[in-house]
């Protein structure tokens, strides 16, 4: 059974039909199985010499692998392969709009830089695969401290950012820094290498627009 949107937008295929004897467009359809799936319809009216309707072509395309494709790429611009965190773009992205809002509710912005130290040495002497495995980690534990952040990215490397929006003051600022630190330099274990993570705060800022 249709929805009354599924219905109006029916009759109103039906009336440019009438009067421009051709339609095409999205609709969201549902399968035997009660799926939906999105599908781009294109009906053309025919008509016999006397300029009447005798029937009507239409042409179903299933948009499903073409938006399951499109949602892909739109996540690969967006987030990082490796970590699944927000990358630069996104990162520049979400900083832009958090200062544009903060400015117009002249409310509080901060921007905290993180990176692991030794990292280029873990790097270079056991390989970048082992380098990939402690940046998921790494990203696996700043996640599991659910600090309540807007955006945490990877900008690059070794490099994490954190926006926070509407903090309380600069203490709670110092603590959440505190609580990241502290995560990293508990040890991480990889591939049967003992790597110890210890971050740094390159920097944190704190925006009063």
């Amino acid at each position: 059974e249709r929805t009354p949107e599924a219905v109006q937008t029916y009759k109103d295929i039906a009336a440019t039909l009438a009067s421009q004897g051709n339609w095409q467009g999205e609709l969201l359809e549902t399968r035997k199985n009660g799926e939906q799936y999105p599908e781009w319809l294109q009906v053309s009216a025919v008509r016999d010499d006397n300029g009447t309707v005798t029937h009507y072509v239409a042409i179903f395309s299933d948009l499903t692998e073409r938006r399951e494709a499109e949602e892909k790429l739109r996540y690969l611009s967006n987030y990082d392969k490796l970590t699944g965190l927000a990358n630069r773009t996104l990162f520049r992205d979400r900083l832009h709009a958090a200062m544009s809002e903060a400015r117009q509710r002249r409310g509080k912005l901060a921007l905290m830089m993180l990176d692991l130290d030794r990292f280029k040495q873990i790097n270079d002497t056991l390989g970048h695969e082992i380098g990939d495995k402690l940046l998921y980690a790494a990203s696996t534990r700043l996640l599991a401290l659910d600090i309540q952040a807007d955006t945490i990215s990877r900008i690059g490397g070794d490099e994490f950012t954190i926006i926070l929006e509407d903090y309380a003051d600069r203490l709670q600022l110092e603590q959440i820094a505190a609580r990241i630190i502290e995560a990293m330099r508990a040890p991480f274990y990889i591939d049967d290498h003992e790597l110890l993570g210890p971050a740094h705060r390159d920097g944190s800022g704190c925006l009063e627009p």
